[in-house]
């Protein structure tokens, strides 16, 4: 199927507005369905706009090697943010993350699986669709292809995604940011292949709520 014509810039931009809008306002579905809601929300408006999904970086099947790349992205991350990142970022603010939010999840093994299955719909699935699928897509609705605008798009696709998690304090805010930096460049150097952000994603925090069940947030600083 050909792509259509992009709309107007000024109906893209409120179709825009209205998805993150669902994210961002009180009184929208609490998580997971928050998340279902937003990603239902970004596939429609990119199908009827483009009349395709790989606009998003979805592509079907997923392309060769995308498990093995989400892996190796996945323990990239962990090495970078758990040794070296989020430990800098703590001396910085001089004070932990706030992982209070999480701690129900303790040796709860029913409520850890629902969290578990929420994450990776509300988390791997729609955070990625969102903030560097559509963000990017966005973005780059405004200029044409150069390193200023792939700059552009992923400082803010990780201002965005760091925005909904100040409950976990400075330091959480941060790493979160941090950590958006890193899927969005990962994005990029991955030929906007969003299976392995999506993947690499839901990895990173199954290993978290796997911590949480656990009691052993305190590995992370």
């Amino acid at each position: 199927m050909a792509t259509r014509r992009p709309w107007p810039l000024a109906v893209s931009l409120a179709a825009f507005a209205a998805v993150m809008a669902l994210w961002y306002l009180p009184g929208m579905p609490h998580f997971p369905w928050r998340g279902g809601l937003v990603a239902a929300a970004v596939l429609a408006v990119t199908w009827m706009e483009c009349g395709s999904l790989k606009p998003l970086g979805l592509n079907f099947p997923w392309p060769k090697r995308t498990l093995w790349y989400a892996l190796l992205v996945w323990l990239a991350l962990e090495a970078a943010m758990d040794f070296v990142v989020q430990p800098a970022i703590v001396r910085l603010t001089g004070e932990a993350t706030d992982y209070s939010a999480f701690a129900a999840l303790a040796g709860n093994a029913p409520t850890t699986l629902r969290y578990l299955a929420g994450m990776w719909l509300s988390a791997a699935v729609a955070e990625e669709l969102f903030y560097r699928g559509y963000v990017f897509r966005m973005v780059e609705r405004f200029s044409r292809p150069s390193v200023l605008r792939n700059l552009a798009a992923i400082l803010v696709s990780a201002l965005l995604f760091a925005a909904p998690h100040a409950y976990q304090g400075l330091s959480g805010l941060i790493a979160t940011f941090a950590f958006g930096l890193a899927f969005a460049t990962v994005f990029l150097s991955v030929r906007r292949n969003l299976w392995v952000v999506i993947l690499a994603h839901g990895f990173v925090d199954t290993l978290f709520l796997i911590l949480a069940y656990a009691g052993k947030l305190s590995w992370y600083p």
